[in-house]
């Protein structure tokens, strides 16, 4: 991911678990979201993001600036992704092999994860409405 970085080819890199088939299964509620957050910010960009809310990212300096000064707490992946196509940079996905959990308990409860994906949509809305 930091080699793609400092050559230059994106300005950030992310690391996708469905570009590729895996191991790795969702739960079909969880897929059923981040199907819904690729298609919004593909709606509004263009941009095909297959893994919205993966949070293994590398991204260059002038995104490290940006995130220094504004970076959304609550569900920054889907959000700062659709910002940084929206200010035009170049966001690249990779495969990466996931493990499934072995020990503890996901946080999210079918409740959460609708109050998550209410809440990121309505993000997803505000912040290409900033941008126009």
């Amino acid at each position: 991911m930091v080699k793609i970085i400092e050559s230059g080819k994106a300005d950030m890199v992310i690391g996708s678990r469905f570009i590729e088939k895996t191991s790795y299964k969702q739960t079909f509620l969880r897929m059923f979201g981040i199907n819904i957050l690729s298609f919004i910010i593909k709606m509004f960009t263009g941009v095909k993001i297959y893994d919205a809310t993966s949070g293994y990212r590398a991204v260059n300096r002038d995104i490290i600036k940006r995130f220094a000064m504004s970076y959304p707490c609550d569900y920054p992946e889907p959000d700062t992704n659709l910002q940084m196509l929206l200010a035009k940079k170049k966001i690249i996905e990779m495969p990466m092999e996931m493990r499934l959990r072995t020990t503890g308990k996901s946080f999210a409860s079918p409740l959460k994860s609708i109050q998550y994906m209410v809440k990121v949509s309505l993000a997803l809305f505000i912040s290409r409405i900033r941008k126009v």
